[in-house]
């Protein structure tokens, strides 16, 4: 049975009686006839769940746990960029030495 993906902003869990949950900045619905599915299909904003392509919603869904704010049309290369930059900026420098200490720099007095 198809699925189909909702990418209008702010859509409900449940939309035409039929219950969709998230996927990033997507919301995926649940199993539905195709009768449903062609109903779905012919409003803007909606699109087979096949056709989808689930590297996007992978990434989106990624990028969106790392509290990046994800523009529906960016393609895998740029979300990829975002999420390695706000994984670079989370990165605290980790000291390789500890001051005073003569053991962690090698020197005796």
């Amino acid at each position: 049975m198809p699925q189909v993906i909702c990418k209008l902003p702010h859509a409900s869990t449940c939309i035409s009686g039929v219950k969709f949950e998230s996927k990033g900045v997507h919301m995926l619905s649940e199993e539905i006839s195709d009768e449903q599915a062609a109903h779905f299909l012919s409003i803007t904003g909606y699109e087979a769940y096949e056709e989808v392509d689930q590297e996007i919603v992978r990434l989106s869904a990624r990028a969106t746990e790392l509290g990046i704010e994800v523009d529906k049309r960016w393609k895998a290369q740029r979300l990829t960029a975002e999420i390695d930059k706000a994984l670079a900026a989370a990165k605290v420098p980790v000291k390789t030495e500890a001051v005073g200490d003569p053991a962690a720099t090698g020197k005796t007095e």
